[in-house]
């Protein structure tokens, strides 16, 4: 009972502390919450130790993460370094076969420097003063697409390294896991958009009605989450794999479209 009731105590300090928690979905806070939960009954010392580390982890900023990630880019590359030869392979063609070649120096700095520039990018949005408040009902989906679109690029130059390493392997088909994983994110952020200069379907009928919006981006989230599936059928008919990715995202784009047009007929 008393190591409960300083269970009890700790978890007000958090509520104190006004922490931001970076766990963005129900799943994810209910883990949290009962893992932390059964540490009281175990230990009081281990306890504080680990409310410390939940502090730490829930109230770390997207942006912090990826400052991480982004070092990680860089020491990677200079680990692999004096592994490759002095000219690798730095573009496929949709075939997946190599067209596109630089020095090692060249080739390990472009994706690293690339994910540099787009991470910068895509963390100021939320600081421009016409994002700012458009973006707290869905800062956190925001920030975890951001963290998802890194870590794909970083997925991309770890494929590149294997590559160039000498492991073989269908190119195109290699990047459907990565894909996936960046479109279902990609899903989620969708549902939860308003309309805004910067992210979602932003057609002339949705920017001008908000139920339009949301109606066009409910369903273009479904799309794609469908999409996924359909393109992971490309890992095991790897000739036919650069057409099972492209022909879901056109449907997914053009039938985005023709929705929202349709909604504003049918508002009209």
């Amino acid at each position: 009972m008393k190591w409960h009731l300083c269970a009890k105590n700790v978890e007000k300090k958090c509520l104190i502390l006004n922490a931001k928690p970076f766990a963005t979905t129900a799943e994810t806070k209910w883990i949290a919450a009962t893992y932390f939960s059964i540490l009281p009954y175990i230990h009081p010392s281990l306890y504080s130790c680990c409310f410390k580390l939940k502090i730490f982890i829930y109230g770390m900023r997207a942006q912090y993460i990826a400052v991480v990630v982004i070092a990680l880019f860089f020491i990677s590359a200079f680990y692999v370094y004096p592994l490759l030869p002095n000219v690798i392979a730095v573009h496929w063609n949709a075939l997946g076969e190599a067209d596109g070649f630089a020095s090692k120096e060249t080739g390990l700095a472009i994706l690293p420097i690339i994910t540099f520039i787009i991470t910068l990018f895509l963390f100021l949005i939320p600081e421009l003063n016409s994002m700012k408040k458009i973006m707290q009902t869905f800062q956190r989906e925001y920030e975890l697409f951001a963290l998802t679109f890194m870590l794909f690029l970083g997925y991309v130059f770890m494929l590149t390294v294997l590559w160039n390493l000498g492991y073989r392997f269908e190119m195109v088909a290699a990047l459907i896991p990565g894909m996936g994983v960046l479109f279902l994110v990609l899903s989620y952020l969708l549902e939860k958009t308003t309309p805004n200069p910067f992210i979602g379907i932003r057609t002339p009928w949705t920017m001008k009605n908000p139920k339009t919006w949301k109606h066009v981006h409910v369903r273009a989230a479904k799309k794609l989450r469908m999409a996924v599936p359909i393109m992971a059928v490309g890992m095991v008919f790897q000739d036919f794999a650069i057409l099972l990715i492209l022909l879901p995202l056109v449907y997914f784009v053009g039938d985005s479209i023709l929705y929202s047009y349709r909604m504003r007929a049918a508002a009209s």
